[in-house]
C-alpha cells in the first residue's frame, strides 16, 4: 500500500515540477521542460498530455529554429481556471478574480451594513460573486481556489 501512495505523491510532485518550470518561463518546449525539470521524456511527455487534456496547459505556438522540425510551445492556460478572493471589511466587501497567471482580471467593492446577521450577509456575499462571474462570463466551475478574509477586531485584555 506505501508504494501507491509514493507513486501518487511522485507523480503529483513531478506535475508541480513542470507546472512550476512553465510558471516561471512562460513558453517552453519539451526538450526544455526535460532539461530544466530533469525528468525523463516519458515522465514529462506523459504530464504534458494529462495537462492539457485537463486543461492548465495550452499549445503555444511552434519555437522558430533555423534547422529541423520546429518544436511545439507549451504555456499555461490562463483562461482555464481563476481563484477568487473575497476581503470582509464591514462595511466594505472586496472581491477579486485572477487567472492561473495571478493577473486580476476582476475586482469589485461593495458597502454592507455593519449590523447584518450571518445569513444575511453569506446571500450577499452569494449574489456578489454570482454577479461577478456574470460580468467576466466565467463559469463557476473554473474558480479552483476561493480566499476569504474577515476583519474583526481582537480583545487583548480577556482573561486567558
Amino acid at each position: 500500500m506505501p508504494t501507491v501512495n509514493n507513486t501518487r505523491v511522485l507523480r503529483s510532485a513531478n506535475r508541480y515540477i513542470v507546472l512550476m518550470a512553465l510558471l516561471e518561463r512562460g513558453q517552453l518546449t519539451v526538450e526544455d521542460i526535460i532539461r530544466i525539470t530533469q525528468l525523463s521524456r516519458p515522465t514529462v511527455l506523459q504530464i504534458l498530455k494529462e495537462l492539457m487534456q485537463e486543461q492548465l496547459i495550452t499549445k503555444a505556438g511552434k519555437h522558430q529554429t533555423e534547422v529541423g522540425r520546429q518544436p511545439t510551445l507549451y504555456t499555461i492556460n490562463n483562461q482555464s481556471y481563476f481563484a477568487m478572493g473575497i476581503d470582509i471589511d464591514l462595511p466594505e466587501v472586496h472581491l477579486a478574480i485572477s487567472n492561473l497567471l495571478g493577473n486580476l482580471v476582476y475586482s469589485c467593492s461593495q458597502e454592507i451594513s455593519s449590523d447584518i446577521k450571518a445569513p444575511v450577509l453569506a446571500n450577499a456575499l452569494v449574489d456578489l460573486i454570482n454577479r461577478a462571474l456574470a460580468e467576466v462570463a466565467i463559469d463557476k466551475t473554473s474558480i479552483i481556489g476561493l480566499g476569504l478574509g474577515i476583519f474583526t477586531a481582537c480583545d487583548d485584555d480577556r482573561d486567558s
